[in-house]
């Protein structure tokens, strides 16, 4: 099911993107940007440059890459592995 496109999560991940915080959250829940692209359906080149800054996700899979990196920025505290949130098969709710 393709997730529903709101222009305020476009954005918000967008302002993620250009102010460097996908990375950190990435990093701080031990997962490796194969993992990452992986789950989301894009290349590993795709998402080192989503990490640098240099090009920005759109459509579906920027709606996915928000979701992903709020559950892992939530989950950063409460489990010792955060593999299993890379499961994108629910709604993240």
């Amino acid at each position: 099911m393709a997730a529903t496109i709101k222009p305020e999560d476009i954005a918000e991940i967008r302002r993620m993107v250009a102010d460097g915080e996908v990375g950190p959250i990435r990093v701080a829940a031990r997962l490796h940007k194969t993992e990452i692209a992986r789950s989301l359906g894009v290349s590993h080149s795709a998402l080192c440059r989503w990490e640098k800054g240099s090009r920005m996700p759109s459509g579906d899979v920027a709606v996915a890459y928000l979701r992903l990196l709020k559950r892992l920025a939530a989950a950063r505290n409460s489990c010792s592995s955060c593999a299993k949130i890379l499961d994108l098969n629910d709604d993240g709710q």
